[in-house]
């Protein structure tokens, strides 16, 4: 098990939260590797505690807006390279909506699996089954293999028997869906969802159409204060001449961060900007479109940090600042400092930088001499922004997409007080 991970469990075990991984505590070792979601079940009088133990161990809390039960932390693991999720629940619910105390006997049978706590076989069963049906309405097969296995650790059929009645239907029993799960009939089991729906809304009907309602409306409410306070996740601007790397960049951290990535681009100068109307033509008015254009864009990703995504901007308008050598009149000096702050700045600027040589064997667009003077005035413009930094990528492109990261943690700190507190 990673640092991270065993120094986050030792800490909640030392103050004496009752916990339980809910799924994929037999692949922790993935993710420690590869990164990802980690989900805990723990009793609601110990959140507060928990909220306070996952901050000292360096996780940073996210928007949780329409998503209760549900509380999000966020962390980058520096030794291993991995971004870290913890999804934490106080209780299960299905479907969004659909409340069982079924959280309350997974916590008072819970076993412990080497370094952590788990669910006992039965319970983890039942609720990894409403997961894939209710949730995800499919079987993974990674799934399909964890329940294959806690299939075979059942050793409590008749109380199987009883979870199944009490959770996803009376006619069902424990032989039955024993066979169905050991003849690999998913198909079977996906199509009683509605009847699994319906019967777990009979328990608590009330319940059910108020919790729908108050989700939709505090996820409403939460993208609003989004767009109109900072957001939780910084927006980065990715900078450097052609062939620097920024789409390989932007692959590897959509892969790697354990939220979503919404890219967006923010050049100047495209080619499609060559079909012009003849208002262009107008003095100033191809000069406001392109504003217009900008802002456009920018409120795109206004958006998308509203609804919890990280923002990669493709180049930004301080392209507009970089120096080339030649002389320019007052008017063209004013038009390209008003573009360069057209839009508000971005928490991180990270300026990507390799050998001119490099550069042209990766896209061959330009001269090498031309290259290195975009590279030589992107480096001169790294060191006037005082969020930017700059990112070797000459290298392997997983290294870095690693120093990408750590820069992306240091901001994320940054705005959550950690790194004052941790210093």
């Amino acid at each position: 098990m990673p640092t991270l991970l065993a120094r986050t469990f030792a800490a909640l075990d030392s103050a004496g939260i009752v916990y339980c991984v809910l799924r994929d505590a037999d692949r922790l070792d993935r993710l420690a590797a590869e990164g990802g979601e980690l989900d805990l079940l723990v009793p609601g009088e110990q959140i507060a505690v928990l909220r306070r133990i996952l901050r000292e161990q360096g996780f940073v809390p996210l928007p949780a807006w329409g998503h209760a039960p549900h509380r999000f932390f966020l962390t980058f693991d520096a030794e291993a390279g991995i971004w870290l999720k913890a999804d934490v629940v106080t209780r299960l619910v299905y479907s969004g909506r659909l409340h069982t105390d079924l959280g309350e006997v997974c916590l008072s049978r819970r076993r412990c699996a080497g370094e952590v706590f788990v669910p006992a076989p039965e319970e983890e069963l039942i609720g990894l089954l409403l997961h894939a049906v209710l949730d995800k309405g499919h079987f993974a097969p990674h799934r399909q293999e964890r329940l294959h296995a806690l299939r075979q650790g059942v050793t409590d059929p008749l109380h199987m028997t009883e979870l199944l009645q009490r959770y996803w239907s009376p006619q069902m029993d424990w032989p039955t869906l024993s066979a169905l799960l050991e003849g690999g009939d998913w198909d079977t089991l996906l199509v009683q969802r509605d009847a699994v729906r319906a019967h777990l809304a009979r328990r608590a009907p009330l319940a059910a159409r108020w919790s729908s309602a108050r989700r939709r409306f505090e996820r409403g409410i939460g993208r609003l204060l989004g767009l109109l306070r900072a957001p939780a996740l910084p927006a980065v601007a990715l900078l450097g001449p052609d062939g620097a790397g920024k789409s390989s960049l932007t692959g590897h951290l959509r892969e790697q961060f354990a939220l979503p990535v919404t890219p967006v681009y923010m050049g100047l100068y495209q080619k499609s900007a060559a079909r012009h109307s003849p208002l262009d033509r107008l003095p100033g008015l191809r000069f406001a479109r392109l504003l217009l254009t900008q802002w456009r864009r920018y409120l795109r990703a206004r958006l998308a940090q509203a609804h919890g995504h990280l923002v990669l901007f493709d180049r930004y308008p301080y392209d507009a600042l970089l120096s080339s050598g030649r002389a320019r009149g007052t008017l063209k000096r004013a038009r390209r400092w008003l573009l360069a702050h057209a839009c508000p700045p971005p928490d991180l600027v990270l300026v990507l930088d390799a050998p001119a040589l490099m550069l042209f064997a990766r896209k061959g667009e330009h001269s090498p001499e031309a290259l290195e003077e975009q590279r030589q005035a992107y480096r001169a413009l790294a060191g006037r922004l005082p969020q930017a930094r700059l990112i070797d990528t000459s290298g392997d492109p997983a290294q870095s997409a690693r120093a990408a990261s750590a820069a992306l943690w240091e901001t994320l700190q940054v705005r959550h007080g950690l790194a004052r507190r941790n210093a």
